[in-house]
């Protein structure tokens, strides 16, 4: 799978500033690096990200990092899900969006 991978500290990755093709057909966002990043995104940028828009976009991380949705209409799509040793939560934008695994450790922040 093509990932997009943070290396250093104090990174924000605002998502919602893509437009076209200019990054494109990834299906993992890894904001580990060597400290706390964040990454804000909404559903269209994920699309605009994903080799298979609809498909799983998957965002790795740890504690400290910080994950910002700036829409609404994502919700759980049920339980937890183990990769790798790590746990993820799951989440779908309605019925025909995008499902999102994010890493468990990472504080999600939606709007309201």
């Amino acid at each position: 799978k093509d990932a997009l991978v943070v290396k250093n500290s104090g990174i924000t990755l605002d998502l919602t500033v893509l437009t076209g093709d200019k990054l494109t057909g990834l299906e993992i966002l890894d904001i580990k690096g060597s400290g706390n990043n964040t990454v804000i995104f909404h559903e269209a940028s994920l699309e605009t990200l994903m080799s298979n828009p609809g498909g799983i976009f998957t965002i790795r991380g740890n504690t400290g990092d910080v994950v910002n949705v700036t829409d609404a209409g994502w919700a759980s799509a049920g339980a937890n899900l183990m990769i790798g040793g790590r746990v993820y939560e799951v989440y779908q934008n309605g019925s025909d969006g995008p499902g999102l695994l994010v890493d468990s450790t990472i504080t999600l922040n939606f709007p309201g």
